[in-house]
């Protein structure tokens, strides 16, 4: 913790963050990052802090680029607060370049890997998993479903995502193979699907991350929970090759978010690629 009115400041700043609707975990994120900071500065006032004194702390934390990138951009929304506030007059961060990080594509887990971890997974862990690779849901997202949010009265039965990244709600069909993993789990009627041993209070999402990750990792998988996510997203743009679509059911609030998935699908130009004349043949006539 920081002392005296740096750790105000602070605490200001994520009472700001928290009325904008970010989450406990992202809050904790830009709050972790600022104390790294202080520390490193032997808890300076904020507003005497320089561009130098933030790029030779970038320069020990031996970051890559993604990490770089993020504490910056943790940074610059702190100062740019604290600017709006009238704290201080300037933004430190204004003229520190952000590394650019490169466009990787999503990593999906081929369906005859998700059929085995499935058929070898105990209840609640192929409930899991078929959350996220049926539905797409969040790590977070899984933690937080409640029994209420599985609207059976529907047709199709509709799952409700209520506790979603950014808050912006969606509903997705609740596809059979994942309605018959649901009822073998075994659903409360009302409250958190999963809770905590001997509780109703909701498992947390880095409890679904940790242990779904440990599972997949035993079972010679190479992916992560999220990485459901993905094979939802590439399965469901392979099938449609509607990009709207796929950004509705991921939840995604830019379309450039989804955009990635179309690399992953059959297209008219990769089938015009293969459709090459051979280089290896005989050439044709003049």
């Amino acid at each position: 913790m920081l002392p005296g009115g740096d750790w105000q400041t602070v605490a200001e700043f994520c009472r700001w963050l928290s009325a904008r609707n970010l989450s406990t975990t992202t809050i904790r994120t830009y709050q972790r990052t600022l104390i790294r900071v202080s520390n490193y500065l032997d808890s300076p006032d904020w507003y005497q802090i320089t561009r130098d004194d933030i790029e030779r702390w970038l320069d020990t934390t031996r970051a890559g680029d993604a990490s770089r990138y993020h504490y910056l951009s943790h940074l610059a929304q702190f100062f740019k607060w604290g600017c709006d506030e009238g704290m201080w007059s300037e933004d430190p961060t204004r003229r520190i370049p952000r590394p650019k990080l490169d466009e990787t594509l999503p990593h999906f887990i081929p369906p005859a890997d998700l059929r085995r971890a499935i058929h070898h997974a105990e209840p609640k862990m192929a409930a899991w998993i078929t959350l996220g690779a049926l539905a797409g849901l969040r790590c977070k997202e899984i933690a937080g479903l409640r029994a209420q949010d599985l609207r059976w009265e529907l047709d199709p039965p509709m799952l409700i995502v209520s506790s979603p990244k950014g808050r912006r709600q969606r509903s997705v069909a609740i596809h059979h193979e994942l309605q018959d993993a649901l009822h073998r789990y075994g659903l409360p009627r009302r409250g958190f699907v999963f809770c905590r041993d001997g509780t109703n209070e909701p498992i947390t999402p880095n409890m679904v991350s940790w242990q779904g990750g440990k599972y997949l990792r035993e079972q010679g998988i190479d992916g992560s929970m999220h990485s459901l996510r993905h094979s939802f997203g590439t399965a469901l743009y392979r099938q449609t090759r509607d990009i709207r679509l796929v950004q509705e059911q991921l939840g995604h609030r830019h379309p450039n978010t989804t955009a990635v998935y179309t690399h992953l699908a059959p297209s008219e130009g990769a089938e015009a690629v293969m459709g090459l004349p051979s280089l290896n043949g005989a050439a044709e006539p003049g």
